[in-house]
């Protein structure tokens, strides 16, 4: 989409018409410019004060400098602000996996929360910053890294690009389930690539508003709002809050859930998160993570409290259901993409709950979910 403001028109409710004031008066010398602005700034103001006696070219100027919330208003009003508004998020949305079936203004809303913290949808593919996300990815677990030069380091991993195709194979039976399904294959290729190995690099970029790695955070959001309204709401899902792979490891906005705290403790998440569903995952033990290997997926016990993620149906223009994307022997995956809400419900001490014929003795955490899509 071309350079426009997204930014609405400062209301100005009362302002007479300026154009019709210079035609009437006869005036010749007009600044055309500044009579543009204040009436494009009057009509802005009907945004919320509906009207239907403004021209059909009024109306589009006005949606150009409309917000989300104001464009879902205007849906409403007449069918020419309904033309009107419609047109504007198609041209703000294009290029995008957009479903049809999700609510445009809501999604548009969730783009332009996006991109206030990553910054707008790069050009080109996200895998022009594979080795940038590689250098993320093992400075996290190898600090030690931090002690070399990284443009060597990172001419390392371009040199090493090839280990794509090679990661694409172990993980391809998500993959094919993904196409099967109906998404596109880049786009199923990309997506679990991301979430297999850089969830925890996005977080960190998400939590300091960086914009190194927009492209990847866009194409997470695109992908689960493209598939979220096709999907049914999901069962209950987990995932461990602690350890080598958990949340509180992979975004610090996870912290908020502690032993002491209270139902309605609320938080926005940073990193995508993957939850399951399969009965593998719990064990009276506690939980175990689906890890990746050459040979396929296998569980491996995690020494973690366990958050339970129940899913509702969809209201108030809000998904709050975790979006399935794998459903294979191996796995039951459901996930939730950054900047997602999430809200404690309860909690259960360890040895008091049950689930898939087993009583996990680690601690429960109860949680509900929202984005908007």
């Amino acid at each position: 989409m071309a350079d426009r403001p997204n930014t609405p028109v400062p209301t100005m409710a009362d302002i007479e018409n300026p154009i019709e004031d210079a035609q009437s008066s006869g005036e010749q010398a007009v600044d055309l410019e500044a009579i543009e602005q204040q009436a494009v700034a009057a009509a802005a103001a009907k945004l919320t004060r509906p009207t239907t006696r403004l021209a059909n070219d009024v109306l589009l100027l006005i949606a150009t400098r409309g917000t989300a919330r104001d464009l879902g208003k205007a849906q409403v009003v007449s069918r020419g602000w309904q033309a009107a508004a419609r047109r504007e998020v198609t041209l703000r949305t294009a290029g995008r996996v957009l479903n049809v079936f999700a609510e445009k203004p809501a999604y548009l809303r969730s783009i332009e929360i996006l991109d206030d913290v990553v910054g707008p949808r790069q050009e080109g593919s996200w895998r022009d910053r594979w080795p940038e996300l590689q250098y993320a990815k093992f400075l996290r677990v190898d600090e030690s890294l931090a002690l070399h030069d990284r443009e060597t380091v990172l001419q390392l991993f371009r040199a090493n690009i090839h280990v794509i195709e090679a990661e694409l194979a172990k993980i391809r039976e998500s993959i094919d389930w993904k196409v099967e399904s109906g998404w596109p294959r880049t786009l199923a290729e990309d997506y679990t690539l991301i979430m297999t190995h850089f969830k925890a690099a996005l977080g960190d970029s998400v939590s300091e508003a960086s914009r190194d790695f927009a492209a990847a955070v866009h194409l997470l959001r695109d992908a689960l709002t493209l598939r979220a309204p096709l999907e049914a709401v999901a069962p209950d899902a987990y995932t461990d809050l602690d350890g080598t792979y958990g949340m509180k490891t992979n975004d610090g906005a996870w912290a908020a859930l502690t032993p002491d705290a209270a139902p309605g403790v609320s938080f926005v998440t940073h990193a995508p998160l993957e939850a399951s569903a399969h009965p593998r995952c719990l064990s009276d033990a506690g939980f175990s993570a689906a890890v990746v290997l050459n040979t396929g997926i296998d569980y491996a016990p995690m020494d973690s409290d366990i958050v339970r993620f129940r899913s509702r149906g969809r209201a108030g223009g809000k998904h709050r259901s975790l979006v399935r994307t794998a459903a294979t022997p191996s796995e039951r995956q459901y996930d939730l993409p950054p900047l997602s809400r999430v809200t404690l419900e309860r909690i259960d001490e360890a040895g008091s709950w049950t689930e898939f014929g087993r009583m996990p003795h680690r601690r429960l955490y109860t949680v509900v979910v929202e984005f908007l899509a």
